[in-house]
């Protein structure tokens, strides 16, 4: 089933009504611009559509099951998980310094949605996986952060 979002909506919500250009005022986000943001967004769409969107039906029908005392992800799974990390959005606003993209939480939140739409369980894996990142960035030791 082909993943359906009104991506103008979303442009206008995030460009014409949020103004992610206003956040460049802030060290952390200087060198950023919404060229840079647009960029990750349409590569976060494609991906979302092509990747993640196939494996929808087998995260509702088959889902995660215990096999000999393992978890065990659908097929297909594996391998996009590790695409998604590949590509950087398992970072996108996590420190710089610590290989994360550095970008706006807001970035990350429109990019969360279109993985979200796309296949739900799959977007966990994102979810629960950044929240360790920023755990660890927030309290973590720095040998734990590298």
């Amino acid at each position: 089933m082909e993943y359906k979002v009104d991506v103008e909506d979303v442009k206008f919500t995030l460009f014409d009504f949020l103004h992610p250009e206003q956040l460049s005022a802030l060290p952390r986000f200087k060198e950023q611009n919404n060229d840079l943001y647009q960029s990750v967004i349409d590569e976060a769409l494609k991906f979302a559509r092509t990747e993640v969107a196939p494996l929808n039906e087998k995260g509702d029908r088959i889902g995660v099951q215990m096999v000999d005392g393992r978890v065990r992800m659908p097929e297909g799974f594996g391998e996009v998980l590790r695409k998604f990390g590949e590509n950087g959005f398992m970072a996108i606003d996590l420190n710089s310094e610590y290989n994360g993209m550095g970008l706006p939480t807001l970035i990350n939140t429109v990019v969360s949605e279109f993985v979200m739409g796309a296949c739900p369980s799959f977007d966990f894996f994102h979810l629960l996986t950044r929240g360790d990142c920023n755990l660890l960035q927030a309290f973590g030791s720095e040998e734990q952060k590298q």
